[in-house]
């Protein structure tokens, strides 16, 4: 929480208490339930970035991720530019949501890694999944929160006309070269297929020692201590 903080008093992040419903036994309830849970946190979210008034599509797009992923914009350097360029190149104007494949990155599986200063051990891996995880509720999803009103985790809902009234939300697949999500578990959920065969992946090179030098600024910044797991799992 100490690092939550600081970012916190810096105006990066912003923290919402939330009262969920206990989730109720798997036997009674399908998995979809997991997702409805979800539903609070991100349309609160977008609601809080319609209030803030943006409007430019490069910078109203709003995604819900973990702690141990990382959305890489491979082609275009910045999600900014990607979401720029997309929107350019729709003829019927801007997507409503960008579907991004997902890549596992075993800790187990590394055959070497990066150098990289510091404890940032996460960063220092180069070997992905060759192939996107094949379980959809893995993907994940940019919103355009200038048009969509309401959302699941995995597709947008409801989305706005021109006139104010409700449409058909429009998708865009975002190809692996393009941009993809790394996500940095500690071994693959499914193995078979997702982790059949791993291939390098050094989409994360350009921001490796930006990203390893500001998580060193912070964790000197707070002391040090509690932050970083010493046996090389961060």
């Amino acid at each position: 929480m100490a690092a939550v903080d600081r970012y916190m008093a810096e105006g990066l992040v912003v923290l919402v208490p939330f009262q969920l419903p206990p989730a109720p036994p798997a036997r009674l309830v399908p998995s979809v339930s997991a997702a409805k849970r979800r539903l609070l946190p991100l349309n609160d979210c977008m609601y809080r970035a319609l209030q803030q008034g943006h409007s430019a599509p490069a910078s109203a797009w709003l995604g819900a991720l973990t702690t141990s992923e990382i959305l890489v914009p491979v082609r275009d350097g910045t999600w900014m530019r990607l979401t720029a360029r997309v929107a350019a190149a729709a003829a019927a104007g801007a997507p409503d949501a960008l579907r991004v494949h997902s890549f596992w990155v075993p800790r187990l599986a590394q055959r070497d890694l990066a150098h990289v200063a510091g404890g940032t051990r996460m960063l220092a891996r180069t070997w992905r999944a060759a192939e996107p995880s094949n379980d959809s509720a893995l993907e994940r999803v940019l919103f355009n929160a200038a048009s969509v009103v309401a959302a699941l985790p995995s597709r947008p809902l409801w989305c706005l006309a021109r006139d104010g009234g409700a449409r058909a939300c429009r998708s865009r697949r975002v190809a692996a070269h393009e941009a993809r999500v790394l996500r940095f578990d500690g071994a693959c959920a499914r193995p078979a297929p997702d982790c059949r065969r791993l291939v390098r992946d050094d989409a994360l090179a350009p921001w490796r020692e930006a990203v390893a030098a500001h998580v060193g600024r912070v964790v000197d910044g707070l002391g040090g201590e509690g932050l970083l797991v010493p046996d090389g799992r961060n």
